[in-house]
């Protein structure tokens, strides 16, 4: 049964952040929700099968550290040893963690080197001062140099989309390919209204605006995704929250997508269909796939099918 979202006086601001961070659309406002069981259940199984996993059994903690960032110490998770492989790295979103990729690192794993990094201000890693999507970018790089990887498969989740976009387009020789994953969408390309519309009220409370933001775009997403999310917003300063907003609004994914030469794939939810949304305005540059049943935080919701995706793209680049 679809769900529907009630009439609210924010309804304007929900309609805004879906907007400017690309993972929504009318159809999630207007309760057309689409809910995809049975392909739920197929995709599964050929999860499984190119995953080489029947479930998602644990599997050995991954190993936690810090290692040195531009602006202070960064959090990154590694998991696996295997180096005949191309390596893995993960970005997070605004608000989030290297924990949220533990998951996805625990399936790829067992092929390949998979690191997660906490950019500046999230997770354990030390806040900054400079949040700019270009800065935030820098952390990639020190994660890569931390981590030992000379090149990777980058893959960035929602803000973290737009801060792998700009490391790649910055530094191609070290990007093998780029995974955009439910991605923000080009919000330079907004009215400088609509932009304020919503960044008015996230600047003048944070934590409380993104927080009824974010339980909008977890519709659909498990009970423990949703606490997890929330938890790791909480824990963020406001400034790690406010300045990659900030940022986003003006720069320009789509021109770092053209100016990056490698192959680059999204793999988005129902709700990222936007005329805004990067598949939609760069089609050739940027292929991709659809998850149904998931919210926009795939990576918790569908591990098993986002590696699967992942591990099938892996081997067409290694494969030349």
């Amino acid at each position: 049964m679809a769900k529907r979202i009630k009439n609210s006086p924010r309804r304007g601001a929900t309609r805004q952040l879906l907007g400017l961070l690309g993972v929504g659309s009318a159809a999630l406002l207007t309760g057309l929700y689409v809910v995809g069981r049975k392909e739920q259940q197929r995709s599964n199984r050929q999860a499984e099968r190119d995953t080489g996993t029947k479930r998602a059994e644990p599997r050995a903690e991954p190993n936690v550290r810090e290692i040195a960032g531009p602006s202070g110490g960064l959090e990154i998770l590694e998991v696996g040893q295997s180096t005949a492989r191309l390596p893995v790295l993960f970005v997070h979103g605004l608000g989030g963690n290297a924990h949220h990729g533990s998951a996805l690192l625990d399936q790829l794993g067992t092929r390949r080197k998979a690191v997660a990094l906490s950019l500046r201000g999230h997770g354990a890693s030390q806040a900054g001062e400079d949040y700019s999507i270009p800065a935030l970018a820098g952390d990639v790089r020190a994660a890569l140099d931390g981590a030992r990887l000379d090149r990777c498969l980058l893959v960035g989740h929602d803000l973290g989309a737009a801060v792998a976009a700009a490391f790649a387009a910055d530094h191609p020789q070290r990007v093998a390919a780029l995974v955009l994953l439910d991605p923000n969408g080009e919000q330079s390309r907004l009215p400088q209204e609509q932009i304020r519309q919503f960044l008015d009220p996230v600047e003048n409370d944070p934590h409380g605006e993104l927080r009824f933001q974010f339980r909008q775009l977890l519709a659909g997403s498990a009970p423990e995704t949703a606490e997890t999310i929330l938890q790791a917003l909480a824990a963020t300063p406001a400034k790690a929250l406010i300045g990659p907003l900030r940022s986003a609004a003006v720069h320009s994914t789509t021109e770092d997508l053209e100016r990056y030469p490698g192959p680059a794939l999204s793999v988005v939810t129902p709700l990222n269909s936007l005329p805004i949304s990067l598949h939609r305005l760069l089609p050739q540059r940027l292929p991709g796939t659809t998850l149904l049943d998931s919210s926009h935080w795939l990576m918790l919701d569908r591990p098993r099918e986002v590696a699967a995706i992942l591990e099938r793209f892996l081997k067409d680049i290694e494969h030349g």
